[in-house]
């Protein structure tokens, strides 16, 4: 899962549960409030591609990482389409 990528403390990482909870955490922080997401394209009530296209909408230009396990699929195009940066694919 994405919250083990923290197991070696050289960065900080803040995990939000759902998109919105990502979209909440990010408000009033400025076009830059975290340097990297990782979005995942399957969370609770809100596709990873859907809140990639609300933060851009809402001016945040970090960089944004889609998490997929569908690398072959349309959830990759998707994902780039709504303003993720790059796609990584997911075990």
């Amino acid at each position: 899962s994405l919250s083990q990528v923290n197991d070696e403390p050289r960065f900080i990482c803040e995990l939000a549960k759902s998109g919105m909870e990502a979209i909440e955490m990010s408000m009033n922080k400025g076009p830059f409030p975290y340097d990297v997401y990782l979005m995942d394209n399957q969370m609770p009530g809100m596709l990873g591609r859907d809140c990639i296209r609300q933060l851009r909408q809402c001016g945040i230009k970090s960089l944004i990482i889609g998490v997929t396990g569908d690398m072959i699929g349309e959830d990759t195009e998707l994902m780039l389409n709504s303003g993720a940066d790059m796609i990584h694919a997911k075990p």
